[in-house]
């Protein structure tokens, strides 16, 4: 198994780990933020499905949800990633806002939340072995080039030769791999901001009556109040997912630059 092999292994690793943390959480989040959701008769008709153009597995499911409460029927338009369940017989609504309706109970969204924060851990203990094992394995390395290096001195023991070689080494090993930490600080820090704006996002959307927002000096009131947070929150969903598509390209880079730079480095020390 060659190391840009491994390097992606340990990167999948890493994204299934902090995705489940993230998912998790957010469950667990929708599920606190469900405390005043009733219970309401529903129904699902109108289901359809589309493939995305770039990607031919990746679907999307639209779907009109009919719920009825206190004598009065609504319906919604819903689209999701995961297919509906077309025999659905009831849903959880939001009394203070009316179209916030959800299909899975608050119940599951704390088991789905503890699940996934299960599944978060038991990546998370495996990435950590994997590191380990790593350090391990790359320490094991070191000593035998270093062994190998001590043996290459001791048969070209000319001065001129061994200045050379000292010379050499020394400009290796005082290299700093500037371009991969650079992007793994870039990585961090839309990962960061992608958190907090998802976060954010799903707390307008899924608590719209809850937020206060004030547009040049007035507090806005009423339906005006929860329209508004129901738009800024749909766009810093939006934010956070261009944010985690970028951390995501930045970690790609990061692992690409940092491979290149090991390879070069492992170049020189063979040439040496």
């Amino acid at each position: 198994m060659n190391g840009k092999l491994k390097s992606f292994i340990y990167m999948i690793f890493v994204t299934l780990t902090v995705s489940a943390f993230l998912l998790g959480i957010a469950n667990i989040v929708t599920s606190k933020m469900m405390e005043r959701y009733v219970e309401v008769p529903a129904y699902i008709t109108d289901v359809s499905f589309r493939h995305s153009h770039i990607r031919h597995y990746n679907v999307k499911y639209y779907y009109t949800l009919h719920y009825s409460y206190e004598g009065q029927e609504y319906e919604v338009e819903k689209v999701s990633r995961i297919a509906p369940n077309e025999n659905l017989d009831r849903a959880w609504l939001d009394p203070v806002y009316m179209k916030n309706v959800e299909t899975v109970s608050k119940e599951k969204h704390v088991i789905y939340g503890f699940v996934l924060l299960a599944v978060s851990a038991i990546f998370g203990f495996i990435t950590v072995f994997i590191t380990i094992l790593r350090k391990k394995i790359s320490k094991i390395k070191q000593e035998k080039q270093n062994y190998q290096n001590y043996q290459n001195d001791q048969v070209y023991n000319m001065f001129s030769r061994k200045y050379m070689n000292e010379q050499i080494r020394s400009i290796n090993y005082g290299k700093f791999p500037i371009g991969p930490i650079i992007s793994g600080i870039y990585a961090a820090v839309f990962a960061f901001m992608g958190t907090i704006t998802s976060i954010l996002g799903a707390v307008f959307t899924k608590n719209p009556s809850g937020a206060r927002i004030q547009i040049n000096g007035r507090l806005l009131q009423g339906q005006e109040s929860i329209d508004a947070a129901m738009k800024w929150g749909k766009v810093l969903l939006r934010v956070g997912s261009v944010a985690f598509v970028v951390a995501f390209i930045m970690v790609v880079l990061t692992v690409v630059l940092f491979t290149r730079y090991n390879n070069q480095i492992r170049y020189q020390n063979d040439a040496i």
